[in-house]
């Protein structure tokens, strides 16, 4: 019997070892990450990143990695922000992940740009296995993200922070205008997709005690453009009509002509996205300091 229980243990043992071998070896890194929470490979390796201890985070798609600079949050805010966020995460996919994680008590800023407006009713397909292990093909995967440089699409080279940033086209981005240039074509509003998205919204901020901020991102119409039947004034409408205490919009849905500050029609590179987080940042602070004036005249 001790003889049983003994091979079953170096068994297990060698199995222990050749599978970390295998990890380092086609994943490319020393410290591989083991578990797939998800199949998104960008979203696992900002997952794996993931402390639960900060004061709010910057949830979403890779709008929330390269255009929202949390280290600047953070320094504005006087709180720690994080970014968790994955490539080409839907919106109901973020409310999804944030279900998932559970977070609570905590700030959560959900940055969305014009051309994830008409994905709202999109059914999340977000996959939550916390216990998977990786197996060759997640290896291959991570092996394939890492080696992406930052001046290509897809890079999650992460700061201390989880930002992935783009440098601008000036400073090396190499971003092919025919390959990634973006056109939003017409979409029809559907006020049954806005207020399905602002219900499950709603769900998540009670259930877990959250403040929920939404921000729509500025676009750049001179690497794209805006079908002139897109009713932008009725989804505006739509979002503030949703407004409350714990269900903020923040609308900074501008057209931005200078060049360098983006690398595509959504994206900033690493120059738009400190500016446009410094004017958020101090447009969220006035908002707080008027939000807390409003409570003590309450009072």
């Amino acid at each position: 019997m001790l003889r049983f229980f003994t091979l079953i243990l170096s068994s297990i043992f060698l199995a222990v070892i050749f599978y970390t071998i295998t990890a380092i070896v086609v994943s490319g890194s020393l410290t591989p990450q083991i578990f797939a929470y998800t199949y998104s490979t960008s979203l696992n390796h900002s997952l794996h990143r993931f402390e639960r201890g900060a004061d709010g985070y910057v949830v979403g798609s890779s709008i929330a990695l390269r255009n929202v600079d949390a280290e600047i949050l953070s320094s504005g805010l006087d709180q720690e922000f994080q970014v968790l966020a994955g490539l080409g995460m839907k919106p109901l996919e973020t409310l999804k992940l944030l279900t998932e994680i559970n977070l609570k008590n905590k700030t959560i800023i959900i940055p969305l740009c014009i051309a994830e407006i008409n994905k709202l009713s999109v059914s999340p397909r977000l996959e939550w296995n916390s216990l998977r292990f990786k197996n060759f093909t997640d290896f291959l995967k991570d092996r394939e993200i890492n080696e992406i440089p930052v001046s290509q699409i897809g890079h999650v080279q992460f700061n201390s922070f989880g930002n992935a940033f783009f440098p601008s086209c000036e400073r090396g981005m190499n971003m092919p205008f025919e390959d990634h240039g973006a056109v939003l074509e017409a979409f029809k509003i559907d006020s049954s997709d806005y207020m399905n998205y602002f219900e499950e919204l709603k769900k998540v901020q009670k259930r877990q005690k959250l403040e929920l901020h939404l921000v729509l991102t500025p676009y750049s119409t001179n690497y794209g453009h805006i079908d002139g039947s897109c009713e932008i004034p009725m989804m505006k409408q739509m979002f503030n009509a949703c407004d409350n205490d714990s269900l903020i919009l923040h609308d900074f849905s501008y057209d931005e002509l200078e060049f360098e500050k983006f690398i595509d029609f959504v994206h900033m590179s690493d120059i738009g996205a400190r500016e446009f987080t410094r004017n958020f940042a101090r447009h969220f602070a006035n908002h707080r300091r008027a939000n807390e004036a409003h409570k003590k005249q309450l009072y």
